[in-house]
């Protein structure tokens, strides 16, 4: 089973798309691709395609468009979303996950959510730092003690810095980004991240990184060793961790005015994450280590436990001066995993060889068998899961997965993803089947042209009608301020501008039409020319062109 992290740079339905073309390299639909096997003479049907979990970021989606390209329900895979919920064409991460008839175990989640506090919380619900339990229903069971001790608990991230406890405000302003969306995989947590990226001298936008980081973490701490769960964390986290992984390290260090590589805020909050040397991380002694071990020595950089001297490993380059052609770039997209899940892994890899954005996937396999125990990965997961569930209702392991973009209510609403067509003509026969039953009940139309307030309803003004009225709030000026009435009385008619005998509609239409015909006229002529700084004409100068211009007569004392 594979998991791919790739920040796509907006996401594509298109079929020719690069983010379609790798998926279905991974997952191949094709019958060529897998044929058919052929059994003493009867010819069998393809095998069903491998699971596995696709992590995209900054897709640059809105719900609306989710829903609009399909990437919210499938009969193939179970898509999980996290929208920017400040501005469109923004951030956003998604987690899709592809099944097989064996339910996809352990690819397929049974439980997700969007962001740390989950989308579907009403403000109403949610407690105050310090607060007492509250409505969660929506949320990953472990994530509800995550969020609990994040808003109660201050906590050590290395270096003696304490962090100061969260308030569901910033949690909340962080999950309005689209940042972040975790799912429940039984055998381990997945949590699909997009970081934030701020240079110190920007210092609102760095302090929301550096406290986004720590929110990381502290979910990442809570979930080991509080709830003792494996955790998965990848996507694009913007640091860039270690010399071997930037192209140019000692220019870096120079135009940053660093003491050393690793004299960085991001780059010190990963080495109190990671382990020191993942390369030596035995393999037995992965799997027998306690979980909720040291807080500095939590998660594995599995690229680097495989590929530890590899150099030349980038996965962002820089587009604008076309860097990816000589490969000047840098890793700053990882899959991190828990010392206990190390032995799950065959192998990481960086696929600079898929095209279709500034950044190229990062594929993580999983063996069919534990290294160390030779257990399989089907058993393991089942039994996870049983473990998991174990401890809540037994109906909670429900298709599909719980937080899945297939139960937003735009999408169950509906039923299906209609068409604009099929929307266009439902509203046509909503309105006529209403005009049909309640023409009966309104036997005076006039009230047809009455509003909620009861005032007339507005018609669309002609040109003329336009100018008009700008005379005809002059003139109730001029009449309240010089009969002391009150400010809504209403213009006599002597003073009124509107016509006081309308006659037939062939005069009113001729006075009409000569009417606008003279106010555009006065409207589109040529305005006096210009006068200067000393109150002087200026004068009028005429280019072969059919144009003019003015000029001051002359200048400015301190011109």
């Amino acid at each position: 089973m594979d998991i791919v992290s790739w920040n796509v740079n907006k996401a594509s339905a298109s079929p020719d798309a690069a983010p379609a073309v790798f998926v279905r390299s991974c997952v191949p639909q094709n019958p060529t691709v897998h044929p058919a096997v052929v059994v003493d003479g009867e010819k069998l049907p393809p095998p069903p395609p491998p699971p596995a979990v696709f992590c995209f970021q900054e897709v640059k989606c809105t719900r609306d468009r989710i829903l609009r390209e399909g990437f919210a329900k499938s009969d193939s895979f179970y898509a999980f979303h996290a929208c920017s919920g400040r501005k469109t064409g923004y951030s956003g991460v998604s987690t899709i996950a592809f099944k097989d008839d064996d339910d996809g175990l352990p690819a397929v989640p049974w439980c997700g959510q969007e962001g740390f506090l989950g989308r579907s919380m009403s403000p109403a619900t949610l407690p105050s730092a310090g607060g007492s339990a509250w409505d969660d229903t929506e949320m990953i069971p472990d994530m509800r003690v995550a969020v609990q001790v994040m808003i109660t608990e201050p906590f050590n991230e290395g270096a003696n810095e304490i962090c100061v406890p969260f308030s569901i405000k910033e949690l909340r302003d962080m999950d309005d980004e689209g940042r972040v969306a975790i799912t429940d995989h039984g055998m381990f947590i997945l949590i699909n991240a997009y970081f934030p990226r701020a240079c110190d001298d920007e210092p609102v936008r760095y302090e929301f990184k550096k406290r986004f980081q720590q929110a990381i973490q502290q979910v990442v701490l809570s979930l080991t060793i509080i709830s003792e769960r494996e955790v998965i964390l990848v996507g694009d986290l913007n640091i860039c961790h270690k010399p071997i992984d930037h192209c140019d390290p000692a220019n870096n260090v120079r135009e940053n005015k660093l003491d050393t590589f690793g004299d960085t805020m991001g780059r010190r909050w990963m080495d109190a994450l990671l382990v020191a040397d993942p390369q030596q991380l035995d393999i037995q002694a992965a799997k027998e280590a306690p979980r909720g071990g040291a807080p500095s020595q939590q998660l594995v950089d599995l690229f680097r436990h495989f590929h530890a001297t590899q150099t030349q490993a980038f996965t962002c380059w820089n587009t604008l001066i076309d860097a990816r052609a000589a490969n000047f770039g840098t890793r700053i997209d990882y899959v991190l995993v828990t010392r206990g899940l190390v032995p799950w892994f065959a192998d990481c890899r960086v696929r600079a060889d898929v095209p279709g954005s500034d950044h190229c996937p990062v594929v993580a396999t999983m063996a069919a068998a534990n290294r160390a125990t030779g257990e399989t990965l089907r058993a393991a997961a089942r039994a996870a899961r049983d473990r998991v569930l174990g401890r809540l209702d037994a109906s909670a392991d429900v298709r599909p997965p719980r937080g899945c973009s297939a139960l937003w209510d735009m999408v169950r609403a509906a039923g299906a993803q209609t068409s604009l067509a099929g929307w266009v003509a439902g509203l046509k026969r909503k309105d006529s089947a209403q005009q049909g039953g309640e023409s009966a009940k309104r036997p005076n139309t006039g009230a047809a042209n009455a509003t909620a307030a009861g005032g007339p309803r507005k018609q669309q003004p002609s040109v003329a009608s336009f100018f008009k009225r700008a005379v005809a709030s002059e003139a109730l000026s001029v009449t309240v301020s010089s009969g002391g009435g009150s400010l809504n009385a209403e213009p006599s008619p002597a003073d009124s501008a509107w016509p006081q005998n309308p006659g037939n509609d062939e005069t009113r239409s001729r006075s009409s039409s000569s009417s606008s015909a003279l106010e555009w006229k006065t409207l589109m002529t040529r305005p006096a020319n210009p006068k200067c700084y000393h109150g002087e004409e200026s004068k009028e100068l005429r280019v072969s062109v059919p144009s003019f211009f003015a000029i001051r007569p002359r200048k400015r004392l301190f011109d």
